[in-house]
C-alpha cells in the first residue's frame, strides 16, 4: 500500500503569522535569523514594527545594521549606560518611535528629540544629560509631543522663558524638583498630570517666594499618586505646602533615608489629606539618624498602624504600606 506523504514547508506559513510571530523577536535576532532567506522573508521584515533593548557594551555594534536599514520601524529603544553609545549615534531617522529610554544623552542627541522627528512619541526617559539645556523644552516648548504621555527627566530648572502648558503628559518623574519648579511648571503647565515622583533637594524648602504669589496656590485637582524622596539636606518641612494644592491625592509614598520628623508626618496624614487611600513610608538608619521605637510611631496615626522593623543591609529601616 503506497501512502503519499505531504511534508508541510515554512514556505506555505502565511505572511500574517509571521507578522505576529515577529513581534516578539527583537530587531537583531530579526534581521540576522531571517533577512537573508529570500526575497519573502526581506520584505515581511520591512513591514514589521521593531523593537531593541541595547545592555552589553557590544549591543550597538549589533544593532547598528538594524539602526540604519530598519529605522523607520522601531516603535520602542532603550539603551542602557554600559553601551557606550557613541556621541554620533542619530536617533532623527526613528519617525516612527513610541517609547525611547536613552540612560545618557549627549548634546547632539538631545537636539534630535523634537516633535518633527519623533511625532508618536508617547515614552520618554533621559537618565543623565550631558547638554547645557533645561529639558523643561521637551514637556512645554511652543512645538509639543502630543502624543507623550510618560516622561522621565533628570531635572527641570526654572526658567523666564514662556512656557506652553502641556496637556498630554500623565506621568512625570524628575530626579531632581525645586521649589519653583514644581508650582511654576509642574503644577500650573501639567493640568492633567495624575502621577509625580521627585527627589526633592534643599531648594524646595524656600517657601517665601509662593506665598508671595498666591496664583501659585491654586489646587491642582488630577494629581493622585506622589512618590517622594528625600535628600541628606532635606526635611518633611515642606510637605504642608505641598500637599495644601494636592487635595485630590490618594497615594502619598514618602522616602527618608537620612531625616524625619514623624510626629509632623503623622499630623499631616491626619489634617492634609483627607482622601488619602494608601501610604507607603520608608526611613534608614543611618549616621544623620537613630530609628525610633516602633511601639510610639503607632500611636502616633492610625497610618502608622502597620510600621515595622527590619534589617536594611549593615543597618535597620521602618517601612509602612498602608491602605485604607
Amino acid at each position: 500500500m503506497n501512502e503519499h506523504i505531504n511534508f508541510s514547508t515554512i514556505e506555505q506559513l502565511p505572511n500574517e503569522l509571521f507578522f505576529n510571530i515577529f513581534q516578539y523577536i527583537n530587531a537583531y535576532d530579526l534581521h540576522r535569523g531571517w533577512s537573508k532567506l529570500n526575497k519573502r522573508f526581506r520584505s515581511i521584515l520591512y513591514s514589521v514594527p521593531m523593537y531593541a533593548h541595547l545592555i552589553e557594551k557590544n549591543d550597538y555594534k549589533n544593532y547598528k545594521s538594524c539602526f540604519r536599514y530598519y529605522a523607520s520601524q522601531f516603535i520602542s529603544i532603550r539603551i542602557e549606560e554600559n553601551c557606550n553609545i557613541p556621541e554620533t549615534f542619530d536617533i532623527s531617522h526613528f519617525s516612527n518611535i513610541r517609547s525611547l529610554h536613552l540612560s545618557i544623552v549627549m548634546c547632539k542627541q538631545y537636539d534630535q528629540i523634537i516633535p518633527d522627528n519623533m511625532p508618536y512619541l508617547t515614552h520618554l526617559t533621559i537618565n543623565t544629560l550631558h547638554a547645557q539645556c533645561n529639558p523643561a523644552s521637551l514637556l512645554f516648548g511652543s512645538k509639543q509631543f502630543i502624543n507623550l504621555k510618560t516622561c522621565q527627566l533628570p531635572y527641570i530648572f526654572s526658567t523666564n522663558d514662556h512656557l506652553q502648558p502641556c496637556l498630554t503628559l500623565r506621568s512625570l518623574h524628575l530626579n531632581f524638583c525645586s521649589t519653583e519648579v514644581f508650582f511654576e511648571q509642574v503644577k500650573v503647565l501639567l493640568p492633567n498630570l495624575v502621577y509625580f515622583e521627585s527627589v526633592f533637594g534643599t531648594n524646595f524648602t524656600r517657601t517665601d517666594f509662593i506665598r508671595d504669589k498666591q496664583h501659585m496656590m491654586t489646587p491642582h485637582n488630577i494629581l493622585r499618586h506622589v512618590k517622594i524622596e528625600l535628600r541628606r539636606n532635606t526635611t518633611v518641612s515642606f510637605l504642608p505646602l505641598l500637599l495644601t494644592v494636592l487635595p485630590e491625592i490618594r497615594c502619598l509614598e514618602l522616602f527618608c533615608p537620612y531625616y524625619c520628623d514623624y510626629r509632623q508626618v503623622a499630623e499631616l496624614l491626619q489634617t492634609k489629606v483627607p482622601r488619602l487611600k494608601q501610604f507607603n513610608f520608608s526611613a534608614n538608619e543611618s549616621q544623620y539618624q537613630s530609628l525610633p521605637d516602633i511601639e510610639i510611631l503607632k500611636q502616633m496615626s492610625p497610618w502608622f498602624t502597620q510600621m515595622k522593623l527590619e534589617q536594611y543591609g549593615d543597618n535597620k529601616r521602618i517601612i509602612c504600606n498602608m491602605k485604607k
